[in-house]
């Protein structure tokens, strides 16, 4: 079983530091975005840590406490929800990282694709090096812009249960294959021979085929 840290972004709702309004209130919806997702990956039996910060504060005060709580625990993911805002007409879901490379640019176009896949227009992954959630996390970190708060055609999409399945079943899938890669590349170390890596390895991690050390 995996280990999840997983928060809704910002304040609550009606306190300083809260997220965006549009047509909808991010700190709410984040938020219930968070439950669910927490809830049905619970279920499936994984351990999952709730990070989400209930005071108001700044900014910066309200990302402490998150970062605080999240590097509290090991996990196999860092997950930030959040709703995106901007002028009423960009509409879509996109997916947030440090750097490219590694688990989490992988988990990235997994759950950005996914997402998409309920309706919205695929914005990709993107590199935000200057977000203090993303450098000040300790553990393979991503922050999910689930789509615009802003915008009508986006709303109008929004299903919580079918987001909370494409999230939880992506981060389920995409752990579950990192972990069989992992467990591989040990057996490769240790001199067993693995024939069948190439057919075995799920999309997204690094395949080769060997022969007995």
């Amino acid at each position: 079983m995996a280990v999840f840290n997983i928060h809704g972004g910002h304040a609550p709702a009606g306190k300083k530091g809260s997220g965006a309004v549009g047509i909808v209130n991010e700190s709410i919806v984040d938020r219930e975005i968070k439950d669910a997702v927490i809830a049905k990956l619970r279920a499936l039996g994984h351990t999952v840590y709730d990070c989400t910060c209930e005071n108001g504060g700044s900014a910066n005060e309200v990302l402490k406490n998150i970062c605080n709580k999240a590097n509290a625990h090991t996990v196999d993911l860092d997950v930030s929800i959040h709703l995106n805002c901007y002028n009423g007409s960009a509409k879509g879901t996109e997916v947030l990282v440090y750097k490219l490379g590694g688990k989490a640019e992988q988990y990235a176009k997994n759950i950005v694709n996914s997402i998409s896949e309920l309706g919205y227009t695929n914005r990709g992954v993107k590199v935000r090096n200057d977000l203090y959630y993303l450098k000040h996390t300790k553990n393979t970190a991503l922050l999910i812009e689930t789509f615009f708060c802003d915008n009508q055609e986006d709303v109008n999409r929004y299903n919580l249960d079918a987001m909370a399945n494409a999230l939880s079943e992506t981060f389920q899938n995409q752990t579950r294959n990192f972990n069989l890669y992992e467990i591989t590349e040990r057996r490769i170390r240790k001199g067993f021979a693995v024939i069948t890596i190439k057919r075995r390895l799920p999309s997204g991690c690094p395949s080769e085929r060997v022969s007995r050390l």
